[in-house]
């Protein structure tokens, strides 16, 4: 996995209209712990959902943003390789994991606006 570099940025900043998640979760190197982050993606993945339909976005738009995530959940390869922290990103149309170098606790962002850009924590 590679560490999120400019040309990511410059994606991530050409939003088109839609919704937009940023989800970013502590992930291990090695040895049991590598397990919870599937967990903690399943996690995150749920309150996307219910935060995306609470601020009115079909169920359909929410699907397509997030399936690309979705299907991260049960890829063990994906997970095998991982740094110290994982940033996703998703919107329709695009999705992207970058590695992070550092550890970073769960948390996420969902704009909805057609404006808003995902977030970026660098």
């Amino acid at each position: 996995m590679d560490v999120i570099r400019r040309a990511d940025l410059e994606r991530l900043a050409l939003h088109g209209a839609g919704p937009s998640v940023s989800l970013f979760l502590p992930t291990h190197r090695a040895g049991p712990e590598v397990q919870q982050a599937p967990i903690r993606l399943k996690n995150l993945l749920r309150e996307a959902t219910e935060a995306l339909q609470a601020d009115g976005v079909r169920p359909p738009m929410v699907h397509s943003v997030l399936a690309p995530l979705r299907r991260l959940v049960n890829d063990g390869l994906f997970w095998r390789y991982q740094s110290d922290g994982l940033a996703l990103y998703s919107r329709p149309g695009w999705c992207g994991p970058c590695g992070s170098p550092w550890t970073s606790p769960s948390w996420r962002w969902w704009p909805t606006g057609s404006t808003s850009a995902p977030c970026c924590r660098c």
